[in-house]
This record gives structure tokens, sequence and C-alpha cells, in this order.
């Protein structure tokens, strides 16, 4: 979808009176910054009849969007612009045509970004990581941020918040227990508070099916007589609260054999249990099939996820990156791309467009984190890394690989907060976008996510 569909009219409003051609008074536009965000005004127009928007920079460029609209009043949020910058507007009916122009502030408090080549995507989401609150950032093509949102009462940084972007064109975020889904404009389509909606600890990740449903990583307690385990679940979610919940802990039967240790994000809840799964990523595919990633296990799940689903919460299969630990997988992994046939310590699996499953390998390279596609084969058991993207050094928390609508793949090192985009199977990116945070050491960028409008 262009930029000129997803602001339709969303430029018409001004801060000066306009100047009005004959037929004065039969247009009218008013427009005013969001107090809490200088990226959104909120925009109406009144005409006797249909209008025609036109809108561009002052400082010239191509014309940025026309669009044309019925009736006689319309209300809008306008977003995706870029701070300190003039824009002028021109509003046309069939007897009358009004000019004027607004000036976007200065944002303040945002890291610093620095970029190399050429992306093809059109935005990307990601955390602004150095922050003093929750806040997330969009930027276009240019590295420029033309978006945020900042959550009140959370911890500055990432460590405050987890998010995602929805195929219904929407921001997720969880923020101090508390689950947000926002329009693009700012207006929060679901809240759901901790204590009041649900009752678990989350952590890591969540996400919107294209089925509607919003499915988020949750802590659970199993206990056996090996001791007392943090395991995984997750909570499911519509438009007006919990609908299902499933847990890891019935298909898990943890030995203490010395390699796990007490701790983890839900230790709060279970104090001096052992953290054994640490799931860290889900995505949920258009068979509502849920993949989720254990790091602790060096595991991908594939679980079937709609709650009328007869086989719901059931693994259809395991695919282990190592071999010698608790949990024997389903595939034998072998490697046509690079020279290791193995992926640990894992975050961010996702099925690619043209089959297979795409993850960030964190640490099944001793030299170095990787991006890698597997072509799995559920009838032979059998996952071939066919693709593998080095990002130069070892990146031991968070990190992402997205499949592009170009064909090419977005690579994150969360602990460098870089972000790659690779041509498929380039050793050499062609785009590199880093942020950087004065003063602010140990802040990470869990990943980039492309931004890809409904």
């Amino acid at each position: 979808m262009s930029l000129v569909t997803v602001i339709a009219a969303l430029f018409a409003c001004s801060s000066s009176e306009p100047e009005t051609s004959p037929g004065d008074g039969q247009i009218d536009a008013s427009c005013e910054q969001q107090a809490d965000n200088v990226l959104r005004w909120d925009c109406t127009v009144q005409a006797a009849g249909p209008v025609q928007i036109r809108w561009q920079r002052v400082a010239g460029g191509p014309e940025l969007g026309a669009i044309s609209i019925e009736g006689t009043e319309h209300s809008f949020t306008l977003y995706f612009l870029k701070e300190d910058t003039d824009y002028q507007f021109t509003a046309s009916s069939a007897d009358a045509t009004t000019t004027g122009t607004f000036t976007t502030a200065e944002l303040t408090g945002m890291p610093n970004i620095d970029v190399s080549g050429q992306t093809t995507m059109d935005w990307m989401l990601m955390t602004a990581a150095c922050a003093d609150e929750p806040t997330l950032i969009i930027v276009d093509q240019d590295a420029d941020i033309v978006w945020y949102q900042t959550f009140e009462g959370g911890v500055g940084g990432q460590g405050g918040i987890s998010y995602n972007w929805s195929p219904q064109g929407t921001v997720l975020a969880v923020v101090s227990e508390t689950i947000w889904e926002i329009e693009l404009s700012g207006e929060v389509i679901v809240q759901f508070d901790r204590g009041e909606d649900y009752d678990a600890a989350l952590h890591h990740d969540l996400f919107k099916a294209g089925n509607g449903l919003i499915y988020a990583i949750y802590q659970d307690l199993l206990v056996n007589d090996e001791g007392d385990w943090i395991v995984d679940g997750l909570l499911v979610f519509d438009g007006e609260g919990q609908v299902a919940d499933w847990s890891s802990a019935p298909f898990l039967d943890p030995v203490d054999d010395g390699s796990f240790e007490p701790g983890g994000p839900g230790n709060g809840d279970f104090p001096g249990a052992i953290e054994y799964t640490h799931a860290n990523g889900v995505y949920v595919d258009d068979n509502s099939d849920a993949y989720l990633s254990l790091r602790h296990l060096d595991a991908i799940w594939k679980i079937p996820m709609y709650p009328d689903d007869p086989d719901f919460g059931l693994p259809t299969w395991q695919l282990v990156g190592t071999t010698g630990g608790q949990l024997s997988g389903d595939f034998e992994i072998s490697a046509s791309a690079g020279d290791v046939a193995r992926f640990s310590g894992q975050h961010h699996a996702n099925p690619v467009p043209e089959g297979g499953l795409a993850l960030f390998d964190n640490l099944g390279d001793n030299s170095t984190s990787r991006g890698i596609i597997l072509d799995l084969d559920e009838q032979s058991g059998t996952a071939e890394i066919v693709e593998v993207y080095d990002v130069g050094g070892v990146c031991h928390a968070q990190g992402g690989l997205y499949p592009l609508d170009s064909g090419n793949r977005l690579v994150t090192c969360a602990t460098e907060q870089r972000v790659m985009e690779f041509e498929p199977g380039a050793s050499d990116p062609v785009w590199t976008f880093d942020l950087a945070c004065e003063g602010a050491g140990g802040s990470i960028a869990p990943r980039g996510i492309p931004v890809v409008l409904p």
C-alpha cells in the first residue's frame, strides 16, 4: 500500500489562516498537533461537496500525495511526518480552493541513527532503546523517524517493552504488565492489564495473527521430582479479553543435570524455580499454527493454536538445533550453506513465504551469530540450512530474521543495535542501520520489524 493511500487527506490542516479563492466559506480546514506526540496531528475538513487534497513539503520535491473525499465533514489523524519540517497543502472543490502550511516540531530524547546503503522496505518498526520511557519508533527509507509512541509507567529502553507489528496494520506492545494494541493514529484498540484481564507473568514476545487473535508468551510453573521449573505457555486474546491459554508443562519432563539455573523473566513469580524453556519468540501463521522458540532447549515447536481446533495445543513437531540435550528432535539437520549444521540459543522463528523456516541463530556457530533459513521436509524429517547471513560477531541476546516482500532478508543483531538487509544468499548487506545511545551502554534493540500496511 502506498503512502498516498495510508494517510489520505491527512495533510489538510493549517497552523495559520488559509487563503481562500472564490466560494469563500465552502472549505474549512483545521488541525491541531496531538498534545503528547509532535509527529501526529488531529485534523478536520468541512466542505459543501467533494474535495481533493494535495500536499508536499515546502522545501520542494515531488507531491507527496493526492486524495478525493466525499461528504461534508471528515476527521482524521495525520502521521508519518518528519520532524522540524514545513508542509503545505491545497484543498480544492468545484468552486473554491484553500491553501495552508504547517510545521512539525523537533523530536527530543531519540537515539542517533546511522545508515549506509539502501533498503527495499518502506518503513521499519523498532524500539528507541535508550529513551527514558519505553518508546517505539518507525523509520522511513531515509532512516528518518516518522512515527513514535511512548508508553508511560515502564522502564526506559528495551528492557521495559515487548513489541510487534500486526498484519492488520497496528502496533502491539507489552509494557509493565499491560498489553496494548494501538492504531498508527495513537487510538487504543485494546488495553489488557494483569490482575484484571489476565493473571500470568508475560515476557519477551506477542503476536497478532491473521485470525484476529493476540498470542502472548507467559511463565508457568512445572513441579516434578527433580524440582520446581519455570516453563512457558501462550495466552490467547480476542478484542474483548482472554479466550484461551496453553502451557508447555504437560509435554516436558525436566531433569536437573546442572545445566539450568534459577532466574529468568518469571523468577519474581516463582522464587527459586529453575528456568527451563525460556521461550523468546512466537509467530502464528495463516493456518493458526504457532512457531514457539524455546531458547534454553535449542528448540522450535510447531503447535496448532486456534482455540476451536480439536488439536489445539498438541505440538505437531519439534525442531532441535543441537544433539545431546533433554529434547530429541523430529528432524535431522544438515547444511548446504555455512559450515555449521546446528543452531543454539535462537530467537524469532518464523516461516518464509517460499516454505521453510527463518530464525536468528545466536550461539550455534561459536564464532558469529547469524540469520539462517532452513528447508523443512516434515515427511522425511529433514531440515537443511540453505541460507546463512553472518552478522560479524556474537549477539548473545534477542535478534531476528524477516523475509521481506522484495525477497531480501532483514537480520538484527540486537546487542549491537544493528539491522542489516541482505539480498538472498549474499554475504554482505545492501543496507545497514545502526542505532546509538549516547552514554547508555548495554542498551539493545531486540529486532527491526518491516512495516507492511494492509
